[in-house]
């Protein structure tokens, strides 16, 4: 039996979103093995629920982290324990750290990149900074693979040679309901305490700079008269920045910071908008999920949510910096919501195709490719 070493920075990527894909290697004959930082109760959950093998290498998030080079020569050593046939690697540490251990170690390696830092719009730094290192370990990558096309037209400038894109890493759909039902939605209103007749929006995301959920509050700040919620799911070291800024800007009665939750779609079935404000995305899942269960979405014009947010048709795009156009969007769907409702129906016909089967069955294949199966 094949054997594959997985390696992710963090425990959470994992559990989020490579189970089914672990599944599917299994049953293509292949033992995984995997390797990855404990951020939380993810580490537990992969041995005990889903009976993974799970080795700890304390992965920092942060590439400048000393520590880090300590976790390379962790990796080193396993894959020289464990001698896998290949190394499918994900996220930016754990995918440099592990490409650079298995070229040391004379191993394939195929890099899933989930989301590069350098793209259209980023920071000039990211550019010097993150294309320089990726066009370095370019070299020693054997395969990379991309989820959205601004990534792949990146990739394709870099020195690997096979490079590939496919359509997100998968969302698995029977968890959402189409169309929300008026009993989901008045149940999930009386759950939260919101009146029939409030305008809610949604958004859903860790509480960081990146996901720049502070763009919403600015612009909501400036919709006080307006009878609106905004609801948010996450947690994260931006969460008592939000709340200082409701309290000072009197919103604190307009906001419902939720916290991390595992029954996103009932806190979705309350809303009428979804908002995804990220200053960078390299897909977004959490986009694709609220656009299929049929919400209409306002999202900033970013790498990979520019495939499936298509302005006028699918969603509206705006700068993720300017509160303004968010708040004049916002006002929009307030006042036009049988024309959002009708954007609502476009998105959730267009993100069929980033379902959990669709991305399982491309990532099969070039899995496929590249190992000779």
């Amino acid at each position: 039996m094949k054997k594959i070493l997985l390696v992710c920075t963090t425990d959470s990527m994992i559990w989020n979103f490579l189970i089914p894909h672990i599944r599917k290697l299994e049953t293509m004959g292949f033992f995984v093995e995997c390797v990855c930082s404990k951020t939380g109760f993810y580490f537990d959950e992969l041995i005990n629920k889903y009976n993974l093998k799970v080795n700890l290498i304390p992965f920092y998030r942060s590439p400048f982290k000393i520590g880090n080079i300590k976790a390379y020569s962790m990796l080193k050593s396993l894959i020289r324990k464990i001698n896998p046939d290949f190394i499918f690697c994900h996220e930016p540490v754990g995918g440099a750290l592990a490409r650079l251990a298995g070229k040391k170690e004379r191993k394939k390696t195929i890099y899933l990149a989930h989301g590069f830092h350098f793209f259209k719009k980023a920071p000039l730094k990211h550019w010097i900074l993150y294309f320089t290192f990726e066009y370095i370990l370019s070299f020693k990558t054997d395969a990379i693979i991309t989820i959205c096309s601004e990534d792949y037209e990146n990739a394709k400038k870099l020195h690997c040679r096979n490079v590939y894109c496919i359509p997100g890493i998968g969302v698995n759909f029977s968890r959402f309901c189409f169309p929300i039902s008026s009993y989901d939605r008045i149940k999930s209103r009386r759950n939260l305490s919101i009146d029939d007749d409030t305008y809610v929006i949604a958004s859903v995301g860790e509480l960081s700079k990146r996901k720049n959920h502070m763009v919403i509050l600015k612009a909501i700040k400036d919709l006080k008269d307006m009878k609106i919620v905004l609801l948010i799911c996450g947690e994260g070291s931006e969460e008592a920045h939000l709340i200082k800024f409701c309290s000072k800007n009197n919103i604190t009665n307009k906001v419902l910071l939720l916290g991390f939750r595992k029954d996103v779609s009932s806190v979705l079935s309350a809303a009428d908008l979804f908002v995804f404000p990220s200053l960078w995305e390299g897909l977004g899942l959490a986009g694709i999920e609220a656009m299929y269960m049929g919400l209409p979405i306002i999202a900033s014009n970013r790498q990979g949510i520019k495939d499936y947010v298509l302005n006028d048709e699918t969603g509206f795009l705006f700068e993720p910096k300017d509160y303004k156009a968010l708040r004049d969007k916002i006002c929009f769907a307030y006042n036009n919501r049988d024309y959002m409702k009708r954007i609502g129906s476009n998105g959730h016909d267009f993100v069929k195709k980033y379902s959990l089967d669709n991305s399982v069955s491309n990532l099969e294949s070039i899995i496929s490719k590249e190992t000779n199966v």
